[in-house]
């Protein structure tokens, strides 16, 4: 695995994990392409682990703010006091991120034996690549919600989640759209697609890290320089999506999607 290779993958990563484009099915074709020997699972960990530490550092305020508020009404509901409106809605957005969570895993553990399969067969990368482009058109007849996300559109986002384990569809695609079309408002959907993303991101990390930390040996330099890369590239791009979101134009990556899957099938 070369040095250049792994800046590569880094950048890759920080692009696709945010802008609605699939980071694992890019990945996987990168991979292919550069015919990328030793432990890829690893890799996709570290560019991972970077991707997790962009969300931190965007949503550092919210989170802190959230953190905070859900201890005060989940403190005052015990003990049977009033709870401020900003501080009730800090503790369901922490409810519903958990209702999220407990419907990605069980989609997510059941599809996981197949990933990496899939992950090696470009044609049907290219197919959910082809997925993700429909989703992402279907946000042209989204209205401007108006609601904030809460347990029971928790779960029809939670199972987009889980779906998105699958190699060329979109996380943050599936479940921004997911919560457009429940009637979310553009900058919530986004804001919560990836607060939702943070304890999957993190369990993926520590479990897949786990299993495989025995293979870092002497390329840990290497996954250090792709966390970094793709930390620091997500950051921006995560910036943009929040202004494509806002102002509607995720069905613009469609247009990049289509013709890359069809080319990925056609191989």
């Amino acid at each position: 695995m070369e040095w250049l290779w792994v800046i590569v993958l880094g950048v890759v990563q920080g692009v696709a994990e945010f802008l609605p484009i699939s980071s694992s099915g890019h990945l996987a074709v990168m991979q292919e392409w550069l015919g990328m020997e030793g432990p890829r699972l690893l890799m996709n960990v570290a560019l991972h682990a970077g991707t997790f530490v962009s969300i931190l550092v965007v949503y550092r305020t919210d989170l802190l703010e959230t953190g905070r508020g859900g201890l005060r009404a989940a403190g005052g509901l015990a003990r049977r006091r009033p709870v401020e409106d900003h501080d009730r809605a800090a503790l369901s957005t922490i409810l519903a991120v958990g209702v999220a969570t407990l419907v990605t895993l069980p989609v997510a553990l059941l599809l996981r034996d197949r990933v990496e399969i899939l992950g090696e067969d470009l044609a049907a990368v290219g197919g959910f690549f082809l997925i993700t482009a429909l989703v992402l058109a279907g946000t042209w007849v989204t209205g401007k919600g108006r609601r904030r996300v809460g347990w029971a559109m928790a779960l029809g986002i939670g199972l987009a989640q889980g779906l998105a384990v699958l190699p060329g569809i979109s996380r943050s695609g599936v479940t921004i759209v997911a919560a457009l079309l429940m009637g979310a408002r553009r900058d919530e959907a986004v804001r919560f697609s990836f607060l939702a993303a943070l304890p999957v991101l993190l369990g993926a990390i520590v479990l897949e890290g786990g299993l495989e930390g025995a293979e870092i040996g002497r390329l840990w330099p290497m996954y250090l320089a792709g966390a970094l890369t793709s930390a620091v590239v997500g950051w921006i791009c995560l910036k943009v999506l929040i202004r494509v979101t806002v102002s509607n134009g995720l069905p613009f990556f469609a247009l990049y999607l289509v013709p890359l899957g069809l080319v990925l099938m056609l191989m």
